[in-house]
């Protein structure tokens, strides 16, 4: 674990040595930052060892050497970046918990010699001072007073001191006050607000180390505009009771939010130093904050009251009677922080008060939606008992805050006055939040509860019933939900497909195919399809062989209506023997009614491109009445858009423009579109076609569109891409050639043959 935080530590030093070592660092991404790179990992490696006497030795030597030698921020010299890179590592290996505490000592003493010096620039000062604030003592303190007067160093000097702390650095910040106090209106090189600045500071500072005897010369700053909040902050931050008056006073003149605010931060400072040493005051205090007229003010006095009571339970009790108060039923955002503070309160007893405000029927109704909100997402059992009893709530706006939150748990609990709410209920957002809960629980009790009632439900009942044990994943519930699948109601029997779909397997199968082939509504066969479907993406390699078998067995047997309503069906499975059967049994059957084979070409269409070649070759034969040319066509320009390469694209034109004739013009240019999309591969494709009278005009049209590109994808430049350009050039009219040739000799693109 130390080991752990130790290189933690060195990788954030990297990090904020890389910014400060300035741009030139990062000008150009390679050397400087793989050294700086390469030498935190030696270092991480190097800080590994033990500390002995004469390790300890080299590393304050290295601070010695090194800190000198610190360069001004934004230097941007890699050198530098890697000096302070090293220090910072230094001092992390001298900051360990297992370094003795003398040999630490020597470190932050050795940076104070080199701090001394006086020939570093002030941003190497405040390096160093960095160090000296991670592992200094009192005995740094000297060094860093002689920092507190430049303002180039002051804020450096006075961060370590506060680190430090202790009588010592409290006497040195307190010196440096009363010199400042002292110092000349416009000392050289300083401006009378910069001087007002380091005071300011040197405030502040005596605040954040603890420096009890500084009270009476920090509430000398009350009258004085531009030191009092300083010296406020700092008398909360020491923790002195008379600070509270003040914070009270300033809160009420203060002219805007940023001022209030600010006020408020330090009384909740001053009343967590109280309720330490003088809780009672502190309690007196965090009253008089709740009666602030400013809402922040109010919160903070809330949280810090409630925060001074032990007892969980206790304080609990007391948010609820707060959160009853007048003044919390007009402000949201101390409502919002009572009822976060009392969810995070754990245990039953905690939650008895609130469930009881809940239970009330003369709580505001605002009041009984939240605190039902906020019970619903404590996991104790009171919270469950009380929430669950809110679903059966009178108040709509009460049961959907409850049913909207609650957990599976109190949704378990609350089953049956959900299903109530989820079947009667007039508006539909409470039947959603009603069924939302019930899916939450997962349990088989309330899947079972659910497909009890749909024999007693109407249809719109039904529906819903049925899509929630399908979102449910109710598996055990598929034969009650199997028997409404052809239903007299579409939509009951919609939603019973969909659900089958959803919760299905081998068994649900001859069941679903039945309704496919018997039921004559276009909707339910589709639905029907689509339930196969997923289905079949369950069913083993075995099972699907059985099935492709027993399709492609009635596909042959059925009538033409039976037929037709299996196509749609042998094109969505992934099986080549339900698309062979489409291709031989479908649209090349010479027999086959028209409309059949018209079917059978659209339902392979783009579910099988790995049938483009064999279609491609019966092009020829398919007759043009009754549109069964037209629909294979169509599918095979779906095929190819799908997926070129599966589809032989090459191969598939090849064949299509042997078929002399047999293309028609409009399906010629969507084929040879179709090869636009495939790159390299559709351009190869569409070159034999250049030499085709049919296919030649089309083609090169295509070709040339390619090679240019447009605003949506690239010009192709591979030299095989301008060669077969080239060839298309003459084909082309004289605006299209023109277009091209520009293409042809933009840079990189080669010199014409």
């Amino acid at each position: 674990m130390k080991k752990g935080l130790f290189i933690l530590g060195l990788c954030c030093s990297l990090a904020v040595l890389l910014l400060t070592a300035g741009s030139a660092v990062f000008a150009e991404e390679s050397p400087d930052s793989a050294f700086l790179g390469q030498l935190g990992d030696e270092m991480a490696g190097a800080m590994k060892q033990s500390p002995t006497e004469a390790y300890v030795g080299e590393l304050l030597e290295k601070i010695r050497r090194l800190g000198p030698q610190l360069e001004p921020d934004g230097s941007g010299s890699k050198e530098d970046a890697a000096r302070r890179l090293e220090l910072s590592a230094i001092t992390d290996y001298f900051g360990r918990p297992d370094m003795p505490a003398p040999w630490r000592e020597q470190a932050a003493s050795t940076y104070g010699e080199v701090l001394a010096q006086g020939n570093l620039s002030p941003s190497a000062r405040a390096f160093l001072c960095e160090q000296i604030r991670r592992i200094g003592t009192a005995r740094e303190t000297a060094v860093l007073a002689g920092l507190l007067e430049d303002p180039q160093t002051a804020e450096a000097a006075c961060m370590a001191l506060e680190s430090i702390g202790g009588p010592e650095a409290c006497q040195v910040l307190l010196d440096a006050l009363n010199k400042a106090e002292g110092a000349p209106a416009h000392p050289e090189g300083s401006s009378p607000s910069a001087v007002k600045s380091i005071r300011a500071r040197l405030i502040l500072s005596l605040g954040a180390a603890g420096c009890a005897d500084s009270v009476a010369l920090l509430k000398g700053y009350g009258n004085d505009p531009e030191l009092r909040a300083p010296a406020r902050g700092a008398l909360c931050a020491i923790g002195d009771p008379d600070a509270a008056a003040w914070c009270l006073s300033d809160l009420e003149a203060a002219g805007d939010d940023a001022a209030r605010a600010a006020v408020t931060a330090d009384l909740t400072r001053l009343a967590e130093r109280l309720r330490i040493s003088q809780p009672d005051q502190a309690a007196e205090l965090a009253r008089k904050m709740q009666s602030s007229s400013y809402g922040p003010c109010r919160v903070a006095g809330a949280l810090l009251e409630a925060g001074l009571i032990e007892s969980g339970e206790k304080r609990s009790a007391w948010l609820a009677r707060r959160i009853q108060q007048p003044d919390a039923a007009d402000d949201p955002a101390m409502w919002g922080v009572l009822l976060a503070a009392a969810g995070d309160i754990p245990g039953d007893g905690a939650a008895k008060a609130w469930a009881d405000l809940l239970k009330r029927k003369n709580t505001p109704a605002g009041l009984r939606r939240a605190v039902a909100a906020m019970l619903a997402r404590r996991g104790d059992e009171t919270s469950v008992k009380a929430v669950a009893r809110a679903a059966a709530d009178k108040d709509p706006e009460v049961r959907a805050a409850a049913m909207e939150c609650m957990n599976g748990k109190a949704a378990v609990r609350a089953g049956k006055s959900l299903l109530k709410h989820a079947l009667q209920s007039e508006e539909s957002r409470e039947r959603r939040a009603a069924w939302d809960a019930l899916l939450r629980t997962g349990d088989p009790e309330i899947h079972a509860m659910a497909a009890r009632s749909l024999a007693r439900s109407n249809d719109r009942q039904r529906a819903e019933l049925l899509g929630f044990l399908g979102n449910a994943g109710a598996a055990a519930q598929a034969g009650a939900v199997m028997e409404y699948i052809s239903a007299p109601d579409e939509t009951m029997a919609l939603a019973a497909l969909k659900a089958v779909a959803q919760l299905g397997d081998n068994g649900q199968w001859d069941g679903v195919l039945g309704t496919l082939l018997q039921d004559a509504r276009e909707p339910i066969r589709r639905a029907a399809v689509d339930t196969l479907s997923a289905i079949w993406n369950v069913l083993d390699d075995t099972r699907r062989r059985a099935r492709s078998r027993d399709l492609a067995r009635r596909f042959g047997e059925a009538d033409e209506t039976g037929a037709l309503a299996l196509a749609p069906l042998l094109g969505r499975l992934d099986s080549a023997e339900t698309r062979t059967c489409l291709l031989e049994q479908g649209v090349s059957r010479q027999d086959a009614p028209v409309s059949l084979r018209v079917a059978a070409a659209e339902s392979l269409g783009r579910n099988a491109p790995e049938c483009a070649a064999a279609l491609a070759e019966r092009i020829g034969a398919l007759p043009v009445e009754g549109g069964v040319r037209g629909a294979a066509l169509d599918a095979l320009v779906s095929m190819l858009r799908a997926d070129f390469g599966r589809a032989q694209g090459a191969k598939t034109l090849g064949l299509l423009a042997g078929a002399a004739g047999a293309v028609d013009e409009e399906h010629r240019a969507a084929l040879v579109k179709a090869a636009g999309g495939a790159g390299m591969a559709g351009l190869e494709a569409l070159e034999p076609l250049l030499d085709n009278p049919e296919w030649a005009g089309a083609a090169a049209q295509v070709i040339a569109d390619m090679v240019r590109g447009d605003n949506r994808r690239p010009g192709i430049r591979e030299a095989k891409a301008l060669e077969i350009a080239r060839k298309a050039l003459p084909l082309l009219d004289a605006g299209a050639q023109a277009a091209l040739q520009e293409a042809l000799n933009s840079p990189g693109a080669g010199a014409a043959p």
